[in-house]
């Protein structure tokens, strides 16, 4: 994305700065960051409780504070998967959660999407943020707001105004906008992702996720190598031609040898079942059909004379069944 440095922020906003000085504060911002990816941990220690917010606003308000205090609720939780960052005095902070906090010192408090977006664009000139971070941005957002709030010395007004901001953002449209998997997925040598509708172009986001999780290779790289496999099949590769044939369709065992996919316990068990559909069906078809058997036996009475001969199930194998349907949605890591 090319940043128009003579661009003013809005003027709701209630920042008076320039969008040059947001992304060159994003740069800056990751300048300072030493990355961290095999040390997750949680937020820092906080007098803010989200269950019970006590701040000082008028009644009126409230009601957004516990909308903000709600989405925030599972922050702690969900940052915990993804890299942390050192700052300056060495603590280690969810990198999402001390971005958030980074944007917000740089506006004064006062959100915008064109601010947040410029600062991005800088931080990720340094560092790239991993898809899942991105969407972490805004209960982030809302969680240091909130803190910001809880401190009595603040002016209420500007922070009221950003979490009111914040919660009726289009978060969705704005994401695609900054994530650098999205930017390279749109080369599509087929042309096709720009013009999917966003369901589909979602299916395509988490199937890297997904896979980015069992090799070394970050998001825009995977993204990167489908869109060379892609252009390698030329015009005339017909569906080899679509980054979608490498992420979720057939050509997806090509895309994980370039990456040198590590699959998890969980993509092993996928792996397996897409290898011998047929197998694995009539499998769990007579587990199934053993259990209902022997449930019924567990408590046996006394048989009577007249007791008719308990019916015979056959176990399904001895019977010739249809090969289900599965298609690669289901299996893709």
């Amino acid at each position: 994305m090319i940043v128009d440095h003579s661009i003013q922020l809005p003027k709701d906003s209630g920042f008076t700065g320039s969008i040059e000085a947001v992304h060159q504060a994003g740069i800056e911002c990751g300048r300072s960051h030493v990355v961290n990816r095999s040390h997750p941990c949680r937020l820092p220690a906080s007098r803010l409780d989200l269950k019970h917010v006590r701040v000082p606003v008028a009644d009126e308000h409230m009601r957004l504070v516990r909308t903000a205090a709600k989405e925030a609720e599972g922050l702690d939780r969900s940052l915990r998967k993804y890299p942390s960052v050192a700052n300056g005095s060495g603590d280690f902070l969810p990198r999402a959660f001390a971005v958030a906090q980074a944007y917000l010192h740089a506006v004064e408090y006062r959100f915008s999407e064109e601010s947040l977006s410029a600062f991005l664009n800088g931080y990720q000139q340094i560092h790239e943020l991993q898809m899942g971070e991105i969407w972490a941005l805004k209960p982030a957002l809302q969680y240091v707001l909130l803190e910001q709030l809880a401190d009595f010395s603040v002016s209420v007004a500007p922070i009221l105004a950003s979490l009111r901001h914040v919660g009726e953002a289009i978060w969705r449209d704005w994401f695609e906008t900054v994530s650098l998997p999205d930017r390279i997925m749109a080369r599509d040598p087929a042309g096709a992702y720009t013009s999917m509708d966003y369901a589909s172009r979602d299916l395509y986001r988490n199937a890297l996720s997904r896979l980015a999780k069992g090799t070394d290779a970050s998001e825009t790289e995977i993204a990167s190598q489908a869109v060379e496999l892609a252009k390698k099949a030329g015009n005339t590769g017909g569906r080899r031609h679509h980054i979608g044939f490498y992420l979720i369709d057939d050509g997806i065992r090509e895309l994980r040898e370039q990456i040198r996919y590590r699959p998890h316990l969980a993509d092993s068990i996928r792996l397996a079942v897409l290898d011998k559909p047929t197998a694995f069906y009539l499998i769990g078809v007579e587990l199934v059909t053993l259990g209902i058997v022997a449930l019924p036996n567990t408590r046996v009475p006394p048989k009577r004379p007249m007791d008719p001969p308990p019916l015979m199930v056959m176990p399904p194998t001895m019977f010739w069944v249809p090969r289900p349907r599965i298609t690669m949605e289901l299996f893709a890591p």
